[in-house]
């Protein structure tokens, strides 16, 4: 399946537990850095690039099928901006985690004489082993992290105008997909409570599909795969 890779480095970034890392706070470290079990909040805003957006049929051996077996459409779905907010806790000198929402509110793909508005809603649980905590005296003030985070997307199309089928506008339609995001990012403290924090992160959102009518009557429905570079910039506040 196509998450699988995706699944496996989550999994080793998480369980990456070297038997190095100190229990006591070593001389020099980050303020709030080794507060273990302290919650945070966090707010973050950015862009999200397409990483491309084919469209194929759904079912392209049926009938009503406007693309057949092996056909697609190139495309993508252009930037958008990208917004979230969590809650977070640190469990380990080098280990953090939060559940994030996050909002991506103006994709469109584009691509073959078709065009249609997206959104997507998503929700993760994230993991972050923070490099500080394996070597706290290596990046001064910096705190730079790897993370990895899974969830869902609930993935909406509006109505795809599209040029198959004589010309049409297929329905819109909203799908909830399994969703992955691997990344890096690096923070800077800006006051004793408060970290700035800009990342990196390929997201993985699933599927987006279109509904199953047109003004012609039924169609199988148009499916894409939504792949996303995002980068943004936010705060977390520890409390």
């Amino acid at each position: 399946m196509r998450f699988v890779p995706g699944l496996a480095l989550a999994a080793s970034l998480v369980a990456a537990v070297p038997a190095m890392a100190q229990q006591a706070a070593p001389a020099g470290a980050p303020v709030g850095l080794w507060s273990f079990g302290q919650f945070y909040m966090r707010g973050d805003a950015g862009g999200a690039f397409s990483a491309g957006a084919d469209l194929k049929s759904t079912e392209p051996f049926a009938s009503d099928s406007l693309l057949g077996p092996g056909e697609r459409l190139n495309g993508n779905t252009g930037n958008s901006g990208i917004f979230d907010v969590g809650l977070g806790a640190r469990l380990l000198p080098y280990l953090r985690w939060d559940a994030t929402m996050s909002y991506l509110p103006s994709m469109k793909f584009s691509g073959s004489g078709n065009a249609a508005h997206m959104n997507s809603w998503v929700g993760m649980v994230n993991g972050y082993i923070d490099l500080n905590g394996l070597m706290p005296q290596a990046f001064g003030p910096f705190q730079p992290y790897v993370d990895a985070g899974l969830g869902a997307a609930s993935n909406t199309v509006d109505t795809l105008d599209t040029s198959l089928g004589g010309g049409t506008a297929i329905n819109g339609n909203t799908r909830t997909s399994f969703a992955y995001g691997l990344g890096a990012g690096v923070g800077y403290p800006v006051a004793p409570n408060v970290t700035l924090d800009v990342a990196y992160r390929y997201l993985d959102l699933g599927e987006a599909e279109t509904g199953a009518s047109n003004s012609a009557g039924a169609v199988a429905p148009l499916k894409t795969d939504l792949r996303e570079h995002t980068v943004t910039m936010g705060l977390r506040y520890m409390f």
